[in-house]
């Protein structure tokens, strides 16, 4: 068993689809579907480009925050 934890921080940026085309109410609609205090976030498998699975690594903390709005857009 592995004695030893490197800490650090992953940052994602992600995107939800909303009914609603109006930003106030799709912003209100995903904070009540996916909140800090709904999701209970512990592990997270990261997995490469090519389908290989890399690793679990653990979640410390939580902080979801939706703050743009786009009708029918994707950013990559």
């Amino acid at each position: 068993m592995c004695k030893n934890h490197v800490y650090g921080t992953i940052q994602l940026e992600v995107s939800r689809a909303s009914l609603s085309n109006k930003k106030d109410l799709a912003v209100l609609e995903s904070y009540y579907a996916i909140s800090d205090e709904r999701v209970d976030l512990s592990e997270l498998t990261l997995v490469h480009k090519n389908g290989k699975r890399l690793g679990t690594v653990k979640v410390h903390n939580v902080k979801i925050s939706w703050d743009e709005f786009g009708k029918g857009e994707y950013r990559k």
